[in-house]
């Protein structure tokens, strides 16, 4: 992101560059204009980074919310698969019953045990009836697996998501506490996925310091 950020910024000021000529001058650009409260300049800037990744990786809240969404998540896919187990025991039961049914009347048939058209008409509609409820059967069974599945899924994943935003915010409000207290002008946030912070010297690391107070933190709040 910062990266893209600057380098917009860049072709923008070289267009600027070019535009002119070169010869442009401070008031053509309205800088003072522009930059109503400019930032002044400290002798004594305080600042650290954290590593992002090792916070979220051992941070014991964090670990909780994972036990507790994994143990949801295997009873969600058990509740799954037991409706879909369910409805397959009785489409298979009712398919059974049909099959039976079916196979009774071609014997008959075939043994001349069928002795009248009324009785064959008679039985050969009852037979259709039984498969287009066998059909009609399969069909709302199957809706409402899907839907039953679809609806455990995103409540899962809602709370998945509400979980992740407390864990973030938990992290956030804590690292503007630490930095109010400890003084520093700026905290920044190092993680292996963001280009934010491309180098810093260890000296600067506070996230033990970090990760050990906010754990602590959590320990007297599970109490």
């Amino acid at each position: 992101m910062a990266v893209i950020g600057l380098t917009a910024l860049f072709f923008g000021m070289l267009q600027l560059s070019c535009g002119n000529g070169g010869n442009e001058k401070k008031e053509d650009l309205k800088i003072d204009k522009e930059i109503k409260t400019p930032v002044k300049e400290s002798k004594s800037m305080k600042f650290a980074y954290v590593e992002m990744d090792t916070i979220v990786a051992h941070y014991e809240y964090q670990k909780d919310v994972e036990a507790i969404m994994k143990a949801k998540e295997t009873s969600i896919q058990s509740a799954i698969k037991s409706k879909e187990n369910s409805a397959q025991s009785t489409l298979k039961s009712k398919g059974s019953a049909f099959q039976t049914r079916m196979t009774k009347f071609q014997n008959d048939l075939k043994n001349n045990k069928i002795t009248s058209q009324e009785q064959y008409e008679k039985e050969q509609a009852a037979l259709a009836k039984l498969q287009e409820e066998l059909t009609t059967l399969e069909s709302r069974l199957t809706s409402e697996y899907q839907e039953y599945a679809a609806k455990m899924t995103n409540e899962y994943q809602e709370e998945a998501m509400e979980q992740t935003q407390a864990i973030n915010d938990t992290i956030q409000h804590f690292l503007k506490l630490y930095g109010d207290e400890k003084g520093y002008d700026f905290l920044f946030g190092k993680s292996a996925s963001s280009y934010d912070l491309l180098y810093a010297k260890d000296a600067y690391d506070v996230t033990e310091e970090v990760l050990n107070a906010l754990n602590e933190r959590y320990k007297k709040y599970k109490k």
